[in-house]
């Protein structure tokens, strides 16, 4: 299992990077060819995308978990019943979602300084449409399938890339990348679909699903409501309280510091199913996130270092001269960013082991960056001392509640020698 981790992890990490270097060189070409106010306009779409499509993203690490939890005790056709279960529910809650969106996308372009709603209309289109995507993803994930993860993560940026990329030149702007966005969706859900639409074909057993419950989402739901707003409420918020000219050289800025928070990416999505799969079995799991947590420092902690000592060379290649002045943001991005990164590993093994309480403390801390950002913009600095502050605070707490829970654990066993000893 050891093993194991790190081989899935330097798998997924190859499609992963793959589709993040389209990522970013889709951002690249975007910040050349776009105005600079168009450029924030697109990033706060998107980053209004993440945050609305939490829901989905629970669904995602609930399959996962409860998929890996039933593939380890060879429980197949349970499986079947929480897809199908789940295509329901999402069904219902993305339809929700897309019409209250459009009734108040007048409104949300207005809050965004966007003069206009269609590509607000085509952003909660896009969500209504992603959401077979984290069902997919969650019973991949589950099933160990890590070579079509690797695939749909390259092939996700790739396709996004091209289509965009193509219609923008035609000249539909900010509509073009919505409506291409759209069509990239489309296609990564068919071809995810593809093995779980065979595997339906098994049948379906009916499944008590009592601590896999939907009460075990609430959790899940809430850490990763508070992780999208750790690494995405400040595009929105700078969008509204800073210039359309600033919002995009913050977002500038953002798109390259973030690669620090999202490098540990691959780690968590094999993190994710191993750690469940261990936990089925009643194994260990603490070389997992210690491995975790030390690939992630590693990683992401050579990532900032980077982009904090070469930030005018590294924003001049991305995006040229006219975002040069977001080399000032660039390197105390790269920092604020690196408690994200292990947030991240730490929520996701939470949730592996069933975890609750840790989401009610990322929930705060979210909330105190939140809250943080709204009182304290008088510069996009201190915006991101903010975010610096409130994540170090976080991990340290999600830190401290790991080292509790492994200092019982070794309570326990001590307390149980000792009985068998006397």
């Amino acid at each position: 299992m050891k093993d194991n981790l790190l081989k899935a992890s330097s798998f997924i990490f190859a499609g992963t990077m793959l589709g993040n270097a389209f990522n970013y060189l889709f951002q690249v070409t975007m910040g050349r060819v776009l105005e600079i106010q168009t450029f924030g306009e697109m990033n706060a779409l998107f980053s209004m995308m993440v945050i609305l499509g939490v829901p989905f993203a629970s669904i995602t690490n609930f399959l996962t978990k409860n998929t890996a939890n039933y593939y380890a005790l060879s429980f197949n056709k349970q499986v079947n019943t929480l897809i199908v279960k789940s295509y329901k529910f999402i069904l219902i809650v993305g339809s929700f979602i897309f019409i209250v969106g459009a009734f108040f996308s007048g409104y949300i372009s207005n809050y965004l300084k966007i003069s206009n709603a269609i590509p607000v209309i085509l952003l909660f289109f896009s969500i209504f449409l992603s959401a077979i995507l984290p069902i997919n993803n969650g019973v991949l994930q589950g099933m160990h399938n890590f070579r079509l993860l690797s695939f749909v993560a390259a092939g996700g940026g790739v396709i996004r890339y091209i289509v965009c990329v193509f219609l923008v030149l035609l000249g539909m702007g900010l509509n073009g990348i919505m409506i291409g966005t759209i069509i990239t969706i489309a296609l990564l859900g068919y071809i995810s679909f593809m093995p779980i639409g065979r595997h339906l074909k098994m049948g379906m057993e009916p499944v008590k699903l009592n601590e896999n419950g939907i009460s075990s989402i609430i959790p899940i739901l809430l850490a990763n409501l508070a992780f999208a707003l750790f690494a995405q409420s400040d595009i929105i918020l700078v969008k509204y309280y800073f210039s359309p000219h600033e919002a995009g050289i913050y977002s500038s800025a953002a798109i390259i510091g973030k690669t620090v928070m999202y490098i540990p990416g691959a780690i968590v999505i094999s993190l994710l199913p191993m750690a469940a799969s261990s936990k089925a079995r009643d194994e260990g799991t603490l070389h997992l996130i210690l491995k975790a947590l030390a690939l992630t420092v590693l990683l992401s902690g050579s990532g900032a270092a980077i982009l904090y000592l070469f930030p005018d060379f590294i924003v001049s290649i991305f995006f040229g001269k006219k975002f040069i002045s977001a080399t000032s943001l660039t390197g105390l991005f790269a920092v604020a960013m690196m408690p994200l990164a292990v947030i991240m590993v730490i929520m996701n093994y939470n949730i592996a082991k069933g975890g609750r309480y840790f989401a009610y403390y990322m929930l705060a801390g979210s909330a105190v960056q939140v809250f943080g950002i709204m009182h304290f913009h008088d510069s996009l600095e201190n915006v991101l001392k903010v975010i610096l502050y409130s994540g170090m605070f976080s991990m340290t707490v999600l830190f401290s509640l790991l080292a509790m829970e492994y200092y019982r654990g070794r309570l326990q066993i001590l307390g149980l020698f000792v009985k068998q000893t006397k």
